[in-house]
């Protein structure tokens, strides 16, 4: 995808890849795959070709599902002012790097379960999130979550069992402060 290739060139040069930076040269989609950011995370050959100031990409469309539980990035991960339209699944993420959804929309799921942030955690600049799952998880930084909003009432983990009675949904709307 042309997209894909225009954000790696960015990444590898240790700029941005900002889709709505106005930059020449800048493809009109705005298209991120999964396969695009598995093989980021995953494949220790990419991995290693990421420069220091690590993978900041902003404005992107992400409209797959993402699975991307136990990630070990070892670099700033940004993924800021994007539209993520499938569920999200970082559980287990480890980086002693910042890690940042500033200003990012997700439709569904963020599972952020027993994941181990070593730097600071974004979610401010009016992040949007359905669902948030942060059980167990770990911040050694500081955790901006100002302007963040929670539209929908959290996923229960066991909702079919006899211990769990009716669930009501509510709409909570969570305020960093």
């Amino acid at each position: 995808k042309e997209s894909e290739n225009w954000a790696w060139s960015r990444i590898c040069a240790g700029k941005p890849a900002d889709f709505d930076g106005g930059l020449p040269g800048t493809p009109l989609a705005n298209d991120i795959s999964a396969r695009f950011m598995n093989a980021l995370l995953f494949d220790g050959d990419l991995r290693a070709q990421v420069p220091h100031y690590g993978v900041h990409i902003a404005g992107a469309h992400f409209a797959d599902a993402l699975a991307l539980g136990n990630a070990a990035p070892g670099f700033e991960l940004a993924l800021e002012r994007s539209d993520f339209l499938g569920n999200v699944d970082f559980h287990g993420l480890s980086d002693a790097d910042e890690v940042s959804f500033a200003g990012s929309r997700f439709a569904s799921l963020l599972d952020l379960d027993g994941a181990k942030f070593g730097a600071t955690l974004k979610f401010n600049d009016g992040a949007e999130v359905a669902y948030l799952r942060l059980v167990r998880a770990t911040i050694a930084g500081n955790a901006d979550f100002n302007t963040i909003s929670v539209s929908r009432a959290p996923m229960p983990e066991r909702p079919n069992t006899p211990h769990t009675p009716s669930l009501q949904p509510r709409t909570p709307q969570v305020r960093g402060g």
